[in-house]
């Protein structure tokens, strides 16, 4: 019988995890939310992004260092977004503006064409962040069916190449 390859990663050594928030974000990974309308996934990812870039506590969990933060928002009105990260730093309790200054960034509505990939790549290269919130992925990655799976396939490859820092 031949040497099964999944004993050796079941019982070898155990891989080692960079983690942004530990337990509970690892470094280089892709996470979507869904969910309906106004149920908080801004409000949420807002809260996430700003605890990372200050190393503040949140949902019982703490990031391992202020990591930069690049928040990528083609969902949100300007007001809306005033008003999501005033709500944010009030409720993480002020954290720090020099931390924010030095961590945060928000992009509005500069993604969502044909061009997004290279304009995010961009971004990228100007903030150099450790953590990149695309918010919504829908209107951000200009998906036309987010129900085709070779349409959703070119956006992961897309952010991958740009993970990787490859030409898209």
């Amino acid at each position: 019988m031949p040497n099964n390859p999944i004993v050796d990663v079941l019982t070898g050594k155990e891989p080692e995890v960079e983690w942004i928030i530990p337990d509970m974000i690892p470094s280089g990974t892709i996470i979507q939310y869904a969910g309906d309308p106004n149920v908080g996934k801004s409000f949420l990812s807002y809260s996430l992004a700003m605890a990372i870039a200050t190393q503040t506590p949140i949902l019982g969990f703490v990031s391992t260092a202020c990591y930069p933060v690049l928040y990528c928002d083609v969902e949100n009105s300007i007001p809306d977004r005033n008003k999501y990260l005033r709500q944010v730093w009030k409720g993480l309790g002020s954290p720090d503006i020099g931390l924010i200054k030095d961590n945060f960034w928000t992009s509005h509505f500069e993604l969502g064409n044909n061009n997004w990939s290279a304009k995010l790549q961009g971004l990228m290269q100007q903030y150099l962040p450790h953590l990149v919130v695309v918010d919504v992925a829908t209107t951000a990655f200009n998906i036309k069916d987010e129900n085709d799976n070779s349409e959703a396939s070119q956006v992961i490859n897309r952010l991958r190449n740009i993970q990787l820092g490859l030409p898209n």
